[in-house]
């Protein structure tokens, strides 16, 4: 989404800001939230802050991983894409929760 902003007799766009993790934690530091996936099993949503913040990804914001995260989730009942870790990792990630183990790109 993007602003117009008119000056000068030139029209500029300004990039709508960019969500930041408080907005996602606000939802997801709460450790009862949960999804159902296609094989009926629950599945924790929760992120532990001072896990996450402890972790090798503390630099890293929400939707640098989530790409698809927009300010509409999760009203709009889009369930987002699994994070692609090839973006930033060589070898193929295991997935454990907000743990990822896997060699870093150089």
């Amino acid at each position: 989404m993007a602003l117009a902003v008119f000056g000068f007799g030139s029209l500029a766009l300004i990039a709508a800001p960019a969500l930041k993790n408080s907005f996602c934690l606000d939802c997801h530091a709460d450790k009862a939230l949960t999804k159902t996936n296609a094989a009926g099993e629950e599945i924790s949503l929760y992120v532990d802050k001072g896990q996450l913040a402890a972790s090798v990804h503390q630099t890293n914001s929400c939707i640098s991983c989530h790409v698809d995260a927009t300010v509409k989730h999760p009203d709009d009942h889009k369930t987002l894409q699994p994070v692609n870790c090839s973006a930033c990792h060589d070898k193929p990630v295991k997935r454990d929760g907000v743990n990822a183990h896997a060699i870093k790109k150089d």
